[in-house]
């Protein structure tokens, strides 16, 4: 049987050297990154903002022309069409309390 041979060291390191590298260097770059995240959650919190208000510009503005369209007399006129409209009021007028006490004097 052939023996498989063993991967050999590139300049001397192997897979353990290599790990440990890679642990170190991975905590020096922890604050690098989290500044970096930073930066990407501002960006993206920045980019949310500005979106949110082209989409309310934008639906305001076909509100709007939606609105503008609408014949107010004519929609009244069918939400009303065979509907008995009945209204009921009572109105009382009394005079303000300073009219009252110059009216005594």
């Amino acid at each position: 049987m052939a023996k498989k041979k063993q991967p050999e060291k590139e300049s001397g390191e192997n897979l353990t050297d290599l790990l440990k590298k890679l642990a170190f260097g991975g905590i020096g770059a922890v604050s690098v990154t989290q500044e970096a995240v930073t930066r990407l959650v501002n960006s993206i919190t920045q980019q949310i903002d500005k979106n949110k208000e082209e989409i309310i510009s934008a639906l305001a503005n076909q509100f709007g022309a939606v609105l503008r369209e609408v014949d107010i007399t004519k929609l009244m006129k069918k939400l009303i069409n065979g509907l008995t409209i009945k209204v009921s009021a009572e109105v009382t007028l009394t005079y303000r309390k300073e009219k009252d006490e110059e009216k005594q004097k």
